[in-house]
């Protein structure tokens, strides 16, 4: 393809990283903090020399005070544990029950069980954790529970949103450590404990999308670099996705500085992480990409700041066989990912495709037609929980993502416009089914 050089800078996107994550902190959708964060993002881009556009969003939020364990013997005691998004809640006052360890017990059997009174602790289940622990909690509230502790196998809380619009009892995630001391009160004797969620589900007034242009927003054949800003409840989000806006911005920064003008476009979405999840890029595709011809593709970024799995490396993660995801037949054209890979090998990176689609802000751009891929970095044992900070992401990785994202937007913004997927990215579930089910 022989590119020319876009020069990128780790170093820079982790100074945005330490920003969010260690100064604003965690940054749920519809939150103060969820508007800092938006700002700093509008400053940077500003700074940059961009045009930028806030749109705003509508989206329902769950407004979390504060949620705790209350344990009144033999020493009475309060421990903080974070909501499951869209919980039940309590009231001022804790709901008390005989708590119940239930460790891994399937969703189906617990449905069956009498747990009248009873506040059940079960382990963090395995498997898809956007299915597996509405599942749970779900199954926990149809067995009578008072509300349900969920404990991490090893380490922090993590968190997950439950389904909007359904009903559910309070739910916690709470730390193995937490369910250590549980266990150790129940094997005393002491089975009593309250379970105390003070939160609401509104409709944000705050949240928006933040676009920003070297030029024109009118341009057609766009490519767009984006990724979402907000993160769950009680994480601080550097890698998740603190490190997807990083690249974005160091990305704006490079091809600006580079004095590269054309049809590029940077998106920073809100409400990413609250089901039923990708608000703001669905947002954006509703508005945008109606129109043939307005987007040529698209580039997310989402946790690429940390990876430990064995034979590390970039990753493309997208589906290149059939698969259903919420009721449509997903399909992935290759010839984005075949681009970008292109471009890495240029820079002396290699990148590998994982076979499945994910849950992020490229799946709206592929439900529309449009080409999209997700660049990741597998994967991230901090991952919506509380140790997700800066000094547990890597500098060097988002500089080689930063790279691949903005010398391949260079390259395919001035590529020949490209006809529509030869098959589509969404088809109905008449279609034939598919081999597994996708997140």
């Amino acid at each position: 393809m022989g590119i020319e050089m876009i020069k990128t800078s780790g170093l820079k996107a982790y100074e945005h990283v330490e920003y969010l994550a260690d100064t604003i902190g965690p940054r749920p959708s519809g939150s103060k903090r969820a508007l800092s964060a938006a700002e700093y993002i509008c400053e940077r881009f500003e700074e940059y020399g961009l045009e930028v556009q806030r749109e705003p969003l509508r989206p329902i939020v769950y407004a979390h005070d504060r949620s705790y364990l209350e344990i009144p013997t033999p020493r009475p005691m309060k421990v903080d544990a974070i909501p499951l998004m869209f919980s039940g809640t309590t009231g001022k006052k804790a709901s008390f029950g005989d708590l119940i360890y239930l460790r891994d017990r399937p969703a189906d059997r617990l449905s069956r069980m009498d747990l009248s009174g009873k506040v059940a602790l079960l382990e963090e289940p395995r498997g898809n954790p956007f299915i597996a622990i509405p599942r749970l909690v779900r199954a926990a509230m149809e067995a009578n529970a008072v509300g349900v502790i969920i404990h991490a196998r090893s380490g922090g809380p993590r968190n997950f949103s439950l389904e909007l619009g359904k009903v559910y009892p309070p739910a916690v995630f709470v730390s193995s450590e937490c369910a250590f001391l549980l266990l150790e009160r129940l094997a005393s004797g002491n089975r009593r404990v309250g379970i105390s969620v003070s939160a609401r589900a509104i409709e944000s007034k705050t949240s928006q999308n933040i676009r920003a242009t070297l030029g024109s927003k009118e341009w057609t054949d766009k490519v767009v670099i984006c990724s979402h800003y907000d993160t769950v409840i009680g994480s601080p989000g550097a890698n998740d996705n603190g490190s997807g806006v990083a690249c974005v911005l160091e990305a704006a920064r490079a091809l600006a500085e580079a004095g590269r003008k054309g049809n590029v476009e940077f998106v920073a979405f809100d409400a990413e992480e609250p089901h039923p999840y990708c608000l703001g890029s669905r947002h954006y595709v509703e508005v945008h990409g109606a129109n043939p011809g307005v987007i040529k593709c698209a580039i997310a970024i989402d946790m690429v700041g940390v990876g430990v799995k064995a034979n590390n490396m970039p990753s493309l993660k997208a589906l290149y066989r059939d698969g259903y995801h919420r009721g449509g037949l997903a399909r992935t054209s290759k010839r984005l990912d075949s681009a970008i890979i292109r471009v890495a090998g240029e820079l002396g990176v290699a990148m590998r495709r994982l076979e499945e689609v994910g849950l992020s802000d490229h799946v709206p751009f592929l439900r529309a037609g449009i080409d999209a891929s997700l660049l990741r970095w597998m994967d991230d044992p901090f991952y919506h929980t509380p140790d997700d900070r800066a000094i547990n992401v890597d500098p060097n990785k988002l500089g080689i993502m930063a790279s691949i994202a903005a010398n391949s937007a260079a390259a395919l913004s001035k590529s020949k416009r490209w006809d529509p997927a030869p098959s589509p990215a969404w088809a109905p579930r008449s279609a034939k089914p598919a081999r597994w089910p996708l997140i």
